[in-house]
């Protein structure tokens, strides 16, 4: 049952990849959401590219929670600790990029399983810890662009 939640995960982030990287609307919702005015000046529906890209994270939170639901106990607190731990694995792989979101939630899950053998009560706090000795070495995350001020 593992492999088959692992596959369809796997799937659909292949998917997603290459929608946004393949299509000419991905494309627009990639430049919709980096600068809206000079995509709105480019002629791209910036309205339309935001709730298209609203019904796809809205398609992909109901496959996780499809996925997740049945191993993981529900609750109605269920989806911060979650979000939490989604969000500094996005920050680790490198905000903007999805390899980075994927490499950044291995790893975090990884670091995750280690704390959790070795500091069982403190799992949550020593993951994070670790998160943060890594975010301060590299900022921009394992694949975040690095941005040049020319000022």
């Amino acid at each position: 049952m593992k492999v088959i939640r692992i596959s369809v995960a796997a799937v659909a982030a292949i998917l997603l990849a290459l929608f946004l990287e393949r299509t000419k609307t991905g494309i627009a919702m990639q430049a919709s959401s980096m600068n809206f005015e000079e995509a709105t000046a480019l002629g791209v529906n910036v309205g339309r590219s935001n709730a298209f890209a609203f019904a796809i994270g809205s398609g992909l939170a109901a496959l996780a929670g499809g996925l997740a639901g049945p191993v993981l106990y529900v609750s109605p607190s269920f989806g911060s600790t979650l979000g939490i731990m989604g969000f500094a694995g996005a920050v680790l792989g490198g905000l903007g990029s999805i390899k980075g979101a994927i490499v950044g939630g291995l790893l975090f899950g990884i670091i995750y399983s280690f704390a959790s053998g070795f500091f069982q009560g403190y799992a949550d706090v020593a993951a994070f810890v670790i998160f943060a000795i890594i975010v301060v070495i590299r900022p921009t995350g394992i694949f975040g662009e690095k941005t040049v001020s020319r000022a």
